[in-house]
């Protein structure tokens, strides 16, 4: 009998960061956002903010956990422009066994 065990979410990782930024998205919703970084990214919250005059790009405001800030940022880049980036490493304390 095979045992199948569950991949680790973020294998061997030391370090985390807290990403807290703004896409304007020409393509895809919050939801499908969210849904792409799932494999990513942790605590993932997503707020939408007011739209620039005559712009058509939403404008959405995102926090999160991260292992790898590089693939999130390449990820989003797909989805639009990022602008207004914080990195911070992530308090140890709070990584929840990570």
């Amino acid at each position: 009998m095979q045992v199948r065990v569950p991949k680790p979410r973020f294998p061997m990782v030391n370090q985390m960061f807290q990403l807290d930024f703004v896409l304007s998205a020409y393509e895809g919703g919050a939801q499908g956002i969210k849904a792409a970084l799932a494999e990513f990214a942790d605590e993932v919250t997503i707020e939408e903010l007011p739209q620039e005059e005559g712009s058509r790009a939403r404008e959405l405001r995102l926090r999160l956990r991260a292992a790898e800030p590089e693939q999130v940022f390449d990820l989003c880049g797909q989805f639009g422009r990022i602008k207004s980036v914080k990195v911070a490493e992530a308090d140890s304390a709070n990584l929840g066994g990570c």
